[in-house]
């Protein structure tokens, strides 16, 4: 950690100055004549004065709360701390009346817009750390990034623009790179990052209230992360596990805080910075290369001007990438086939599946409609009405024919008992009464009387 001597004593007398209501002397307390340097005091004497003034300041406890927060802000300043605030905000975002440090989103946001703020801008050697806290929002976070946004010198309104940013995500955990930290711009999807996750799990439905730790190392020029003060520093890595490098080209001046949101309502706390310079035998950073100039080939100095000798390379380097070239080339061709192989395989796949799933299908209604017919077929029901009446018909023609041979059993028999009784009249000598049975035999149309009359005669 740096140490300020000189801020710690300027800090710490002035917060004792106002704790105290006097300034605090530095000048020795012997008296000196105007024409006569002072004698240098003794160590006794210097040992007396200090017990003097020990004795007589205040002790920690009977301070004032004013007092006691003076101090504090000196400890934490002469120990490398600073507390930071919100410097730039977007349209939709302010800064909270009682604060500072914190900012709240005025307004909802709509489309692919986004309110957006950045604290003060960091320093561009050694390594810092803060952290931002979510005061407020939906429970997880959605639509939130909490990072880093590049600092292009000049922010809107001010005629400036939005750089780019990298942060957390906390309704997935992950890291997010966007070339514009306002606004999402369609044609600039290409250059989005979705990176690697940056903590265990996500933050949905604990977000309210979760602090996000940064540590910004600018010797290296990498960016860590963590959720909570027990995890380890997770490094911010893009989609193809490679790290984020820090770059900063011009016009940009550094990196700051960044938060965004489009949630009405959501807020976050700025947190307070600890910077850390490196090391004194700590290897310097290799500067940043510039880039060679672009040669011309087939023009000519200008007259007077020295020749610049052409860049020239070994037959052995071109030719290592020519081959190198080539099998590129072989490796890209090589996988365009076998994409375009897994996708025809992946076509006919999809077709076949479909091909089963109709087939399936038909099958399907097949089997309802057989099963239907089989409990309601009208041909069958039809069929099953004509025997029926068949065997109603046979059972009446049955009944019919029995009937008639009743009927003529019992006309026989009648004429039977007629012809029995004429006879038994006849042989009394009765003769009307004889003659009486057979007229009622003739009306009753017994045909077999005579017959049945015969027989018992």
């Amino acid at each position: 950690m740096v140490q300020f001597p000189a801020l710690k004593r300027a800090a710490t007398r002035g917060n004792l100055s106002a704790a105290f209501g006097s300034p605090v002397k530095q000048v020795s307390e012997t008296a000196s004549s105007p024409h006569t340097s002072p004698a240098p005091p003794s160590r006794a004497l210097r040992r007396g004065s200090t017990l003097a003034k020990l004795a007589r300041m205040p002790t920690l406890a009977n301070l004032s709360p004013v007092a006691k927060r003076s101090i504090g802000g000196a400890k934490a300043a002469a120990a490398g701390a600073a507390n930071l605030t919100w410097e730039h905000l977007s349209d939709g975002m302010k800064v909270c009346d009682a604060t500072d440090e914190q900012v709240v989103c005025a307004k909802q946001q709509e489309g692919e817009m986004y309110a957006c703020a950045v604290g003060p801008r960091l320093p561009s050697t050694g390594v810092s750390e803060l952290s931002i806290r979510i005061l407020a929002c939906d429970g997880s976070g959605g639509s939130m990034l909490v990072g880093l946004a590049e600092d292009l010198g000049a922010f809107p309104p001010l005629g400036g623009a939005w750089g780019k940013v990298y942060g957390l995500a906390p309704w997935n955990g992950n890291l997010f790179g966007f070339p514009d930290g306002a606004r999402r711009d369609k044609a600039r999807r290409m250059d989005e990052i979705r990176g690697m996750p940056l903590m265990r799990g996500d933050m949905r439905g604990t977000a309210t209230g979760a602090t996000i730790h940064m540590r910004v190392d600018m010797q290296q020029r990498r960016l860590y992360f963590k959720a909570t003060q027990s995890d380890e520093w997770t490094l911010a890595r893009d989609g193809d596990a490679q790290a984020v490098v820090l770059h900063s080209q011009a016009p940009a001046k550094g990196w700051r805080p960044f938060v965004r949101c489009a949630r009405a309502g959501d807020s976050f706390a700025l947190g307070a910075l600890i910077h850390t310079e490196a090391a004194p035998d700590a290897p310097p950073r290799p500067p940043a290369a510039e880039p060679s100039p672009r040669v011309k080939f087939g023009t000519l100095p200008a007259e007077g001007a020295a020749s610049r000798p052409a860049p020239s390379a070994s037959s052995a380097e071109i030719e290592a990438l020519r081959a190198e070239l080539a099998a590129s080339k072989e490796q890209n061709d090589t996988l365009r086939h076998m994409l375009l192989a897994e996708k025809e395989r992946r076509i006919k796949a999809e077709d076949a599946a479909a091909t089963s799933e109709k087939r399936y299908e038909r099958e399907k209604r097949l089997n309802k409609r057989l099963t239907q017919n089989a409990a309601h077929d009208p041909e069958a029901e039809a069929h099953q009405k004509r025997v029926k009446d068949i065997e109603a018909a046979l059972l009446r023609e049955a009944m019919l024919h029995n009937e008639k041979e009743r009927a003529s059993i019992a006309d026989g028999a009648s004429a039977a008992i007629t012809a029995a009784r004429v006879t038994q009249a006849e042989a009394q000598g009765n003769a009307w009464k004889a003659t009486a049975l057979r007229a009622n035999a003739a009306r009753d149309s017994f045909a077999s009387v005579s017959t049945y009359a015969g027989i018992f005669s």
